[in-house]
């Protein structure tokens, strides 16, 4: 059997709301088209043929993390609909591994940059020319099709009754 395949999201703008930087302890709220993704996504059964093995989802955010940060997100999460066991990871910290700086996926000796199949960010180079150079314009049903969870047709409002 092969190993799921990794989701990285972006926090700030792309799970959360961002009024821009107000601090490392502040957090916007979920998104509501984000949780409902994420959920989708991660729904037992629900396991597309992109992913036959699963999806692994992770988080990444320019704040260090720290044990009462990682909890502190992973309840802000939780309030807004994305349930806590869904996450692999935040920054590559798992709480067994809270003060290990390695992702849990990456082999030894290596940055800490994810290791990714999907990335998910508001800052894309796509997401930024799609708005504009505005940002925070993820297409969260074109993600759909690309992980398999929604035909094309589907995503462009076609062949429903």
């Amino acid at each position: 059997m092969g190993r799921p395949l990794n989701i990285v999201f972006d926090m700030d703008g792309t799970l959360l709301d961002y009024e821009g930087w107000q601090g490392p302890d502040h957090y916007g709220h979920v998104k509501p088209e984000a949780a409902a993704f994420v959920n989708d996504l991660m729904k037992p059964g629900g396991i597309s043929g992109k992913a036959p093995n699963g999806w692994a989802l992770n988080i990444f955010t320019t704040r260090k993390m720290t044990p009462e940060r990682f909890k502190n997100i992973l309840q802000n999460l939780m309030n807004g609909g994305i349930p806590a066991l869904y996450v692999q990871d935040i920054n590559g910290f798992r709480a067994e591994m809270v003060g290990k700086e390695t992702w849990s996926h990456n082999p030894p000796d290596t940055s800490q940059k994810p290791i990714w199949d999907i990335y998910v960010d508001d800052r894309s180079y796509y997401d930024m020319l799609e708005s504009g150079g505005e940002g925070n314009k993820i297409d969260w049903d074109k993600l759909r099709v690309v992980c398999g969870l929604m035909e094309e047709k589907e995503a462009r409002g076609e062949g429903l009754e």
